[in-house]
């Protein structure tokens, strides 16, 4: 039986979770339960008094959203938080503030990565500090990375 739903804005992740879809939209994000699709929750509810922090950054550019033990890591471009599984912000646990803008992160346990077009930033999402010598600049690594194959080429010249 196919049956759809509708998320309200236009969307660029999906995450599967044991019963629900997560959805990272332009919007933000939004939990659909699949066996009750009229029944869809945003996260975080701006209208809770715990995340004002949200309104008074201006428009925020949401980018991933991760499951990590029993919380979920929301990433914007600015920074990244958890909630717990009430949609409340997480106790015991700080705003992680990236040192640059990314376009893209990705998780790999326990590390959350921050992708820039010049900077990668890593950081322990349970520590939230960042790694020493985590941030690289990634256009030194790849001229170093890719330079030797050019001066081995016979086509290349100066």
């Amino acid at each position: 039986m196919l049956q759809e739903f509708y998320v309200g804005a236009e969307s660029t992740l999906i995450h599967f979770l044991k019963t629900k879809i997560a959805v990272v939209s332009l919007k933000g994000f939004e939990i659909i339960d699949l066996e009750h699709l009229n029944m869809n929750r945003g996260l975080p509810d701006l209208r809770e008094p715990q995340f004002n922090f949200l309104g008074r950054r201006g428009e925020l550019k949401p980018l991933a959203m991760y499951r990590v033990t029993d919380r979920f890591l929301l990433c914007y471009g600015e920074f990244a938080f958890f909630i717990d599984n009430h949609g409340s912000f997480a106790k015991n646990h700080s705003l992680i503030e990236w040192e640059a803008n990314p376009d893209y992160v990705a998780l790999y346990y326990p590390y959350i990565l921050a992708f820039e077009p010049n900077f990668i930033e890593v950081r322990n999402v349970e520590t939230v500090c960042r790694r020493s010598h985590s941030a690289i600049c990634f256009l030194s690594m790849c001229f170093c990375l890719t330079l030797p194959q050019y001066i081995h080429n016979a086509n290349f010249r100066l």
